[in-house]
């Protein structure tokens, strides 16, 4: 397989970072923390929202646990898919950059073989 070039070694590399970065956020996010406006709640604890019309609600920790349970598969599910998809997306840059150098590496040896046969 021939060497891919340095900007796309660098592009691949960008991509599986990226790729990396939404795993570990995805497995930051499956613990059993219940939060309240992006703080810890305990059981005892209860929540109020307030909608910008001014409307409030209070939730209490079973609600907001139940809540919060039931979105976190779709939250891992979405965030480790796009993870996978920037990892294909390195290896396919990869893929494609080393084909790439080949085929060019390949025009030159005919040029050069054609100018020493002419």
């Amino acid at each position: 397989m021939a060497k891919p070039k340095r900007g796309v070694v660098i592009g691949a590399s960008a991509l599986a970072l990226i790729g990396a970065v939404f795993f570990v956020v995805a497995a930051i996010n499956v613990g059993d923390e219940v939060y309240c406006d992006a703080k810890p709640m305990r059981p005892s604890d209860v929540c109020l929202e307030v909608a910008e019309d001014g409307r409030k609600t209070y939730n209490t920790y079973p609600e907001l646990k139940a809540e919060q349970d039931a979105l976190r598969p779709v939250l891992l599910g979405a965030l480790s898919g796009v993870g996978g998809l920037f990892l294909l997306a390195a290896g396919g840059f990869l893929v494609a950059g080393s084909r790439e150098n080949r085929k060019e590496r390949a025009q030159i040896e005919a040029a050069a073989a054609w100018m020493r046969a002419g």
